[in-house]
């Protein structure tokens, strides 16, 4: 509705250059017809005149559709200041592949930021380096941080389905911190990136999330 009314004041500021354009179609035709009954055919300087009068007159309506919605579309940036996360709290993550659903139907990962310590800590240990001269040999061991990451940062789920689970019989899996192991083998590997990545701050907070 907003956008509709905007659109139309946008047309209304305009409307000089409407009538512009309308007034050189106008003429255009005139020309046009005074060519046809005079030589029988659309030809001569009349159309020629009248055809450039018209490429005009279009040029005209477009720039003034394309200014018109670019004005009524446009979004004003919201303001924002800076807000400081909880340190050791678990926010609501929800991934991807379940934000379009209905919330009752989403799965919700309670997942913590990774405090500045830990994150210090893994990208200490994130090589692996053995041997000495031409023997010598590094990883890059990104999986292990990851899993890592994991286990400090998933903190519990809401509306988990278990694997045996049926659309007659609806089971789900209740979190247990002391099988931080089993629980995240239970995640599919493309959610895992995505818990990692937000435990990291690579991904945003929605607003109201907590």
């Amino acid at each position: 509705m907003i956008i509709r009314i905007s659109f139309w004041l946008a047309i209304a500021f305009h409307s000089p250059f409407i009538l512009i354009a309308i007034v050189y179609n106008l003429i255009a035709n005139k020309l046009l017809k005074s060519a046809y009954e005079t030589f029988g055919f659309m030809g001569g300087y009349r159309t020629k005149i009248a055809l450039k009068l018209r490429k005009r007159a279009y040029k005209i309506m477009r720039e003034v559709s394309l200014e018109s919605l670019a004005y009524a579309t446009q979004i004003k940036e919201k303001e924002t200041i800076m807000k400081a996360i909880r340190a050791n709290h678990a926010y609501d993550f929800v991934c991807k592949e379940d934000r379009k659903k209905k919330k009752k139907d989403q799965t919700i990962f309670k997942v913590k930021f990774l405090d500045p310590y830990k994150a210090a800590q893994l990208g200490d240990q994130i090589f692996d380096i053995k041997g000495a001269g031409s023997s010598r040999k590094e990883r890059l061991l990104t999986g292990t941080q990851s899993l890592e990451t994991l286990k400090d940062c998933l903190d519990g789920w809401d509306n988990f389905e278990h694997p045996d689970s049926t659309e007659d019989s609806k089971r789900y899996v209740e979190f247990d911190k002391k099988d931080i192991d089993g629980m995240i083998e239970m995640i599919h590997i493309k959610n895992r990136a995505e818990i990692v990545d937000f435990a990291r701050g690579e991904a945003e907070l929605d607003e109201g999330e907590e």
